[in-house]
């Protein structure tokens, strides 16, 4: 039988739903003070739409430079909120430092 490539990317693009629905899942609840929650659900929009993008031209082996892309997105996304923590730590000892 024959299955155009586009049946393969819609498939591809429902694996990529999934996992990010699964991070929505496991997240925290939203609260209107928690601008976090938010903020997370920003950047998965983003990762989302981009790494479409990218499948949408890929033409490696099962979508490879695809889960290259989107593991690199990913880990972007970890590194920017693991630096975010160190400068919020790092300005609370200094708020600590001076006594506020």
């Amino acid at each position: 039988m024959f299955t155009c490539c586009c049946d393969e990317k819609k498939s591809q693009i429902g694996s990529i739903k999934y996992i990010l629905s699964l991070s929505y899942i496991l997240s925290d609840p939203p609260s209107l003070l928690q601008m976090n929650w938010y903020t997370k659900r920003a950047a998965l929009t983003g990762i989302y739409n981009t790494t479409e993008l990218v499948m949408l031209q890929d033409s490696s082996p099962d979508f490879q430079d695809t889960w290259d892309f989107l593991d690199n997105r990913i880990q972007d996304v970890v590194n920017m909120a693991t630096t975010a923590k160190q400068v919020e730590s790092l300005y609370n000892t200094e708020e600590l430092q001076r006594g506020h």
